[in-house]
């Protein structure tokens, strides 16, 4: 009994995946997408005064965020949840990692990471 009501239930959640809508976070996509066009018409028109603005660089990085977020989107985070602590720790070291000599990097004010 148990193992038939463990199979309808299953077979009830692959019938129902959902739509798009379901999936993805409509609010937060186009709010996503607005910050993406605002941040893209900043840096084109900074590139057409400032030469060392580079929009096909930004436009590379675009590409690449837009990879890694739909990577994340589809990973499955749930393994992390023991091991909170271990990477809290490695956040604060690469966080004051500037502040380590031989480790960061001086330049016009500006204090870089590794």
């Amino acid at each position: 009994m148990a193992l038939d009501s463990l199979s309808r239930v299953n077979k009830h959640m692959s019938s129902d995946r959902g739509g798009f809508r379901q999936k993805v976070n409509v609010p937060v996509l186009v709010a996503w997408l607005c910050l993406l066009a605002y941040g893209s018409l900043v840096i084109w028109t900074a590139s057409l005064t400032i030469a060392e603005a580079s929009f096909t660089r930004q436009l590379v990085g675009i590409g690449l965020g837009a990879i890694l977020a739909f990577l994340c989107w589809r990973s499955d985070f749930s393994g992390l949840a023991g091991m909170t602590t271990i990477l809290l720790v490695v956040d604060l070291i690469v966080l004051f990692s500037s502040y380590i000599p031989g480790l960061s990097y001086n330049a016009h004010g500006m204090k870089g990471w590794i």
